[in-house]
């Protein structure tokens, strides 16, 4: 039994399993994991608050976009984070459907992640902020390709365990 020979399929066969689905078109895919990487001070945060208070509102600003329940885990700069939602929320943005912690998270650790995929699961959140990627992996080295295929081993089980989408930045 050959399981590539097995699964063979022709265009035509494929099935609209395989479309991909969107929260923001063509910016953030529905039910994957996502990495927003940037220098240090170019507004990583800001931008990852802007596009999770868009799809808390279904808002378009950025292009076509579905609404879904959200939440961000703040796990450093929470002192300016209030302004940061304050300017965003004087452009129309509503908090009703965008929740935040900040609780310790360690995406190495399964009984964290078991945890946050509860909690998303029984809160229906569709999208899901991780801010920052350095201050959830304990004492790992995210530069190193086994600490950095951990982290992508975790965040595909959560998105594929949950069906939310996950934005690490």
């Amino acid at each position: 039994m050959n399981k590539y020979t097995e699964t063979l399929q022709q265009f035509d066969d494929l099935e609209e399993s395989w479309d991909q689905k969107w929260l923001i078109e063509n910016l953030i895919p529905e039910g994957e994991p996502i990495l927003l990487y940037a220098p240090s001070g170019s507004y990583k945060t800001f931008t990852s608050l802007h596009i999770a208070l868009l799809i808390a509102n279904g808002k378009n600003s950025l292009g076509e976009s579905n609404q879904r329940k959200t939440l961000y885990l703040v796990l450093e700069g929470k002192h300016g984070f209030k302004k940061r939602l304050e300017a965003l929320k004087s452009h129309g943005l509503s908090t009703d459907d965008f929740f935040m912690t900040t609780q310790a998270f360690d995406i190495l650790n399964p009984k964290d992640v078991r945890v946050l995929m509860e909690s998303i699961k029984k809160h229906e959140f569709g999208f899901v902020v991780i801010d920052t990627l350095s201050k959830c992996i304990g004492g790992g080295d995210e530069s190193q390709t086994s600490v950095a295929r951990e982290i992508m081993t975790a965040m595909d089980f959560i998105t594929q365990s949950t069906g939310a989408s996950l934005l690490m930045v």
